[in-house]
């Protein structure tokens, strides 16, 4: 397993704290986090953000998904190898989703609205690799 850490850009966005799992969502059982890896170096982020963003009424519209925050990693550049595509500096898109649990995630992935719209993210030709995990934060 490859220790990762991503900076991102909190303002001006929205507070990501109700994906993380805080009082904002008291039934929030779990967050997928979602890494996008993409070329270090992309002319057309904008475009590739649009096609992100189309995504987001579809995850509105499932009662289950409690918050959804995404932001461009800080960095444009990773060093990281891939056994298929070799050795390439790339950028992550991530991607924090609370549920009210893993089973909710599971649902959503199989309705009909997800489906029908999913391409807008895994349609995106720049994309080198997304890989998904399922985290319960917690205070310490």
């Amino acid at each position: 397993m490859t220790t990762r850490v991503v900076r991102l850009n909190f303002h001006p966005h929205p507070d990501p704290s109700p994906a993380l799992g805080n009082t904002h969502h008291p039934n929030l059982g779990v967050t997928e986090v979602v890494f996008l890896h993409f070329p270090a170096h992309l002319p057309n982020k904008a475009d590739i953000k649009k096609s992100i963003d189309k995504m987001r009424p579809v995850v509105a519209r499932s009662s289950e998904a409690l918050s959804l925050f995404d932001e461009w990693s800080m960095e444009e550049e990773h060093p990281t190898t891939d056994e298929e595509a070799g050795e390439e500096k790339i950028q992550f898109y991530v991607n924090l989703l609370g549920w009210v649990d893993v089973e909710a995630h599971t649902r959503f992935q199989g309705s009909e609205d997800f489906k029908r719209n999913v391409h807008h993210l895994m349609g995106i030709p720049e994309i080198r690799r997304a890989e998904m995990h399922h985290v319960r934060f917690c205070k310490v």
